[in-house]
């Protein structure tokens, strides 16, 4: 089980009057990453017997990057001294 940082375009809307000028702001969203596919990225925050609490799906074709911070097997990653 991974503990990641999706870091991933959302949609937005500008209301009112605006000039055309889109931005490409990034979202990050972190949680355990329950699967990642060509369509879905899909994250939950928690896991209890089988089942993912509060489910969160990513279209995958938004997603950026996938930063794993800490791999259950393996244990939290050295951050430099901290």
């Amino acid at each position: 089980m991974k503990l990641v940082e999706v870091t991933w375009i959302d949609s937005y809307t500008d209301g009112g009057w605006a000039e055309h000028k889109p931005e490409r702001n990034y979202t990050h969203t972190y949680g355990l990453l329950v699967n990642q596919d060509e369509e879905w990225t899909t994250l939950a925050m928690t896991k209890e017997d089988g089942y993912w609490g509060n489910i969160w799906y990513i279209p995958t074709i938004n997603v950026m990057d996938v930063r794993i911070i800490e791999d259950h097997l393996s244990g939290p990653r050295n951050s430099g001294g901290n």
